[in-house]
C-alpha cells in the first residue's frame, strides 16, 4: 500500500468546504485525460482542476448537454469504438469543444454549488447549467478530486482509495 499525500484532504467536511468555494470561481474548460472528466476553474488565486472519474453530466435547463457515458460513442457511427476514444473522436469529445467554446476566454461564473449524500455534489454555472458528480461504486475507487495546479493540497473522495501503508 501506498502511504497518502500528507496533503491529501479526505475528511467530508473539509471536502463540502472545498466544493463550496467553487462559488465565485470561473468554469473556464472542459475535456478528459483517457476516462478522467477535467474541469478547468479560475480565480484570484490560480488555476483549479477537478478530475472525475465516476459518473458525471452536465444538464441545460432540464436537458443532459454532456454525459461521462458519452466518451462509449464514436462521432462517426462507423467507427470502432476504442479506436474513437482513443483518438478523443467520440459524442463527449465533440460536447465538451462545444461548452469549452460557450464558456469564453473568460469563463462563466459559477452561482451554487453544494456536496451531497454519497460524496456527490453539483455546481451551477450562470445561464441555468448545472455539473453534477455522483459517485457509482462502493470500493475504494477515487471518484473525484478538487485541488489548485501547483499547490500540494488535494480534496478527494472517497477516503477508501487512498491507503496507507
Amino acid at each position: 500500500m501506498t502511504k497518502p499525500d500528507p496533503g491529501t484532504v479526505t475528511d467530508l467536511g473539509p471536502l463540502a468546504t472545498a466544493v463550496g468555494r467553487l462559488k465565485g470561481m470561473r468554469v473556464t474548460d472542459l475535456g478528459r485525460t483517457l476516462n478522467m472528466v477535467e474541469v478547468g476553474f479560475a480565480d484570484d488565486y490560480g488555476i483549479h482542476r477537478l478530475h472525475v472519474q465516476t459518473a458525471f453530466r452536465v444538464i441545460q435547463r432540464e436537458h443532459i448537454a454532456i454525459a461521462s457515458s458519452d466518451m462509449q460513442y464514436p462521432l462517426d457511427r462507423k467507427a470502432a469504438q476504442s479506436v474513437a476514444f482513443d483518438t478523443y473522436a467520440t459524442q463527449y469529445d465533440r460536447l465538451a469543444k462545444i461548452l469549452t467554446k460557450r464558456l469564453g476566454p473568460d469563463g462563466i461564473v459559477v452561482v451554487d454549488a453544494a456536496m451531497r449524500a454519497g460524496g456527490a455534489f453539483f455546481f451551477e454555472i450562470e445561464g441555468e447549467t448545472r455539473f453534477e458528480i455522483f459517485p457509482a461504486i462502493s470500493g475504494p475507487k477515487e471518484c473525484w478530486r478538487l485541488f489548485r495546479k501547483g499547490s500540494d493540497l488535494h480534496y478527494v473522495y472517497p477516503a477508501s482509495s487512498v491507503h496507507e501503508s
